[in-house]
């Protein structure tokens, strides 16, 4: 989710992995060779476009930062109805020794939190967390 060019998508088509890409805009993956660009399409993370369980994995990356808080756990929960085993999340996080404090600067970044807010917020969720590494952002969420 979040695909913007593609890159991730074209990254798992040279690996011979089946990917596609969503984006709520195309401005991004206009820009990507014909092969990516076939393998994108605009949706919404709170209405993707897919069946129940249609993917092995889903990935969001740097995408849950522009969601905004009231909305987070029908996205979370719209992440998982999609997958069938597991969901990978990168999120912008606040006390990200990398990150700096470039989150700033992009005024669509409406929820970035400190990675404490979203450890806890996956645990109220009751949702089992198998790899974390909160300080930068990485939650891998195991399907129950």
């Amino acid at each position: 989710m979040g695909c913007a060019e593609g890159k991730l998508v074209k990254w798992a088509l040279k690996w011979k992995i089946e990917a596609l890409g969503v984006d709520i805009s195309s401005q991004g993956f206009v820009k990507a060779k014909p092969i990516v660009q076939a393998r994108c399409q605009i949706g919404d993370i709170l209405k993707l476009p897919f069946k129940n369980s249609q993917f092995e994995v889903v990935t969001c990356l740097a995408l849950m930062e522009h969601i905004e808080v009231k909305r987070t756990d029908f996205a979370l929960k719209e992440l998982l109805r999609v997958s069938q085993k597991y969901v990978l999340l990168q999120i912008c996080v606040k006390d990200n020794p990398f990150e700096g404090k470039h989150y700033l600067l992009d005024s669509t970044h409406v929820n970035v939190k400190k990675s404490n807010w979203w450890t806890t917020k996956l645990k109220n969720l009751n949702l089992e967390v198998s790899l974390a590494l909160p300080k930068l952002g990485l939650f891998l969420i195991k399907k129950k």
